[in-house]
C-alpha cells in the first residue's frame, strides 16, 4: 500500500550556494527517499532578497521535476515572529508584557508614602492596588483588593496604611522584553509578516502555491513571557500563570477581554496572574488564559 509522503527534511541554505549546489541537494533528499524538503534560511542577510528568490527559484524549479513539495520557514532565524526585521521599523507595534513590582507595608501608618520602582526604563506604570497578606510565612494574599491608583503622584503612592501586613502592587506595561518580535494580540503587528514574508513569496511563486510550493513552516512562535526578577519556576517549562517573576503577555485588547469574562473592571485582578490573591484567583487565570489564547 503506497503512503503519503511524510517526511521534509530541513534544507539550510546559507546564502551563498551555486546553482549546481542547489541541484545536488534536492537529488539527495529525493534519493533518500523523502518526496518533500523545508528550505531553512540559516541567519543569511538575502532572506527575501535577490539571492534568496534565486536560491527558491532552483529549489521549486528542482523539486516540480521530481514531484516533490517544498516549504520554507518564514523567517531567516528562530523563532518566527521577527518579519524580517519589519518590527525594527514600526517599534510601537512590538509585543507586550505585564509585570509587577511590590512592597510590604506595617500597619496601623498614617500617611505613608510608597515609591514605585520599575523594572527598566520601558515599564509604563498602569496602576496601583493593595491587598492584605493572610500571614507571615506564605505570600498568599487575603480580601479584596484596595486600588490605590488614584493616590498616585508622580510615581508615589500617597496611603494611609490600615492595622495589619499589606503588600502594595505596582503593575506596568512594558516592550522591554520585546526584541523586536511582533506582538501576536495586535492585527497591524501580525500584519507585518504577511506584508514582509508571505506576500512576497505569494506573488513570485502563485501559479505553484498549493502545488508543489506546499507552504510556510513557523518555527516556534510563541506568547514568550520571560522572567523579569528573581525566582519563578525551575525551568521554563513551568512558567505558566501563577508563578511569580515571569513577564506575562499583554495589550489592552487582553484586559478587555478579561473584564468581559469576569463581569468587573478591577485592576487588582491582575495582581493574580503572579499571586494567590482573594478567592478567585482561579478564575482570573482561567479568564486570562482564554483572552490570550483566543487573542493568539
Amino acid at each position: 500500500m503506497k503512503q503519503e509522503n511524510r517526511l521534509y527534511p530541513f534544507l539550510c541554505v546559507y546564502g551563498d550556494e551555486d546553482e549546481q549546489t542547489l541541484i545536488d541537494a534536492v537529488a539527495h533528499i529525493y534519493d533518500s527517499g523523502a518526496r518533500g524538503l523545508c528550505v531553512e534560511s540559516k541567519h543569511s542577510p538575502h532572506f527575501c532578497r535577490e539571492h534568496w528568490w534565486f536560491t527558491l527559484d532552483v529549489l521549486l524549479r528542482e523539486c516540480k521535476k521530481r514531484d516533490m513539495k517544498m516549504w520554507t520557514v518564514d523567517e531567516p532565524f528562530v523563532p518566527s515572529g521577527y518579519a524580517n526585521g519589519a518590527v525594527k521599523r514600526h517599534p510601537d507595534l512590538r509585543k507586550k508584557h505585564l509585570v509587577e513590582t511590590h512592597a510590604d507595608m506595617i500597619g496601623p501608618l498614617p500617611n505613608a508614602k510608597i515609591l514605585s520602582c520599575p523594572t527598566t526604563e520601558q515599564d509604563v506604570l498602569l496602576g496601583a492596588v493593595a491587598y492584605k497578606r493572610k500571614d507571615e510565612k506564605t505570600e498568599d494574599l487575603a480580601g479584596e483588593p484596595i486600588d490605590l491608583t488614584q493616590n498616585l503622584y508622580n510615581g508615589i503612592v500617597y496611603w494611609t496604611v490600615p492595622s495589619g501586613v499589606y503588600r502594595v502592587f505596582f503593575l506596568y506595561e512594558t516592550q522591554a522584553y520585546a526584541n523586536d518580535y511582533v506582538d501576536f494580540f495586535n492585527r497591524d503587528s501580525v500584519q507585518l509578516i504577511i506584508d514582509e514574508v508571505y506576500e512576497p513569496h505569494y506573488k513570485r511563486y502563485r501559479e505553484e502555491f498549493g502545488k508543489t510550493f506546499a507552504g510556510f513552516f513557523s518555527d516556534e512562535p510563541g506568547f514568550w513571557n520571560p522572567p523579569f526578577s528573581g525566582g519563578g519556576a525551575p525551568d521554563d517549562f513551568c512558567n505558566a500563570a501563577g508563578v511569580k517573576g515571569y513577564a506575562m503577555p499583554w495589550g489592552e485588547n487582553v484586559r478587555a477581554r478579561m473584564e468581559k469574562a469576569l463581569e468587573r473592571n478591577s485592576i487588582g485582578d491582575l495582581v493574580a496572574l503572579w499571586y494567590k490573591a482573594g478567592d478567585k484567583y482561579g478564575q482570573i487565570r482561567y479568564a486570562y488564559m482564554n483572552a490570550v489564547t483566543k487573542l493568539y
